[in-house]
């Protein structure tokens, strides 16, 4: 597995369990954030078929793209421009930013709906 970052930007928000900084709540998250200098087009990390394209609780709008034995989950999108059953090529663009973060989450088929893994060692250099 190779992915593409969805936009240039540093990773600001990491993948796994945290202490939220005002309730003091542990959570977690099962992908990562980049931040970019403002708004500006997600892209597709991989080449893939659209399963999903529109609002995604908590992460305004996403794409989820099937890539054959895994899943990515790319939101924080202000509206999708793909659709369900679009074919994406690497790089493809699936989106203006609704702010200036981009979430990606990467799924891999070990169950039913998948199983979150921290998508870092994955990502190609830039």
């Amino acid at each position: 597995t190779d992915l593409g970052r969805p936009i240039n930007g540093a990773v600001v928000r990491s993948f796994g369990t945290f202490v939220h900084e005002d309730t003091g709540a542990r959570l977690r998250r099962n992908g990562i954030e980049f931040e970019a200098a403002g708004p500006t087009t997600a892209r597709a990390p991989a080449a893939g078929t659209v399963r999903y394209a529109g609002p995604i609780r908590g992460l305004d709008h996403g794409v989820i793209i099937d890539h054959g034995s895994y899943d990515t989950v790319i939101a924080k999108l202000s509206a999708p421009l793909v659709r369900a059953g679009d074919t994406v090529a690497a790089n493809a663009e699936l989106g203006r930013t609704a702010r200036a973060r981009v979430y990606l989450e990467l799924r891999v088929r070990l169950s039913p709906e998948g199983t979150p893994i921290d998508p870092i060692p994955y990502l190609r250099a830039r």
